[in-house]
């Protein structure tokens, strides 16, 4: 994975887990972001971060808190490329599962118990941060509703 993917990962991830007091744009740039960061099929890191400059000239509490998280996400999905590899990576990190026909449950898929086992090895034997935990807790819920949905 590139570091230009692993950027727009960070910014994307940070984006949709805040609340939605957390985010601190408003009106057309809230949905030129969300467009660039949440829809878009090949987001472009440079039209990510002028957006970004464009609206952070004002820097607030918020704005900062979102700044602070796409560090803390790019740390996070660095770990998980080194741990786990690319492919495996990507499907987590873009909540992208396989569609598997006549399974009982999303917890029995096969890719959400993969990661449900990464997230335990990170917790339980590497001790990551409580940070990480909490991104990867996410991740995995959303990667299980995702799953339900299908």
């Amino acid at each position: 994975m590139t570091q230009e993917q692993i950027e727009i990962y960070s910014y994307s991830l940070a984006y949709r887990f805040l609340s939605e007091n957390e985010k601190p744009w408003k009106g057309d740039s809230k949905k030129e972001i969300e467009y660039e960061l949440l829809i878009k099929p090949n987001p472009s890191l440079e039209k990510i971060k002028s957006l970004m400059q464009k609206e952070l000239k004002r820097v607030s509490k918020a704005e900062q808190f979102y700044i602070d998280s796409v560090a803390s996400w790019m740390v996070t999905i660095k770990n998980m490329i080194e741990k786990i590899g690319d492919e495996e990576s990507s499907k987590y990190l873009g909540i992208r599962p396989t569609i598997i026909d006549h399974i009982k449950s999303e917890c029995s898929h096969p890719e959400f118990q993969s990661f449900n086992q990464y997230l335990i090895q990170r917790r339980d034997i590497d001790k990551c941060s409580h940070e990480e935990l909490g991104h990867l807790s996410m991740l995995l819920t959303a990667f299980q509703r995702t799953i339900k949905i299908l």
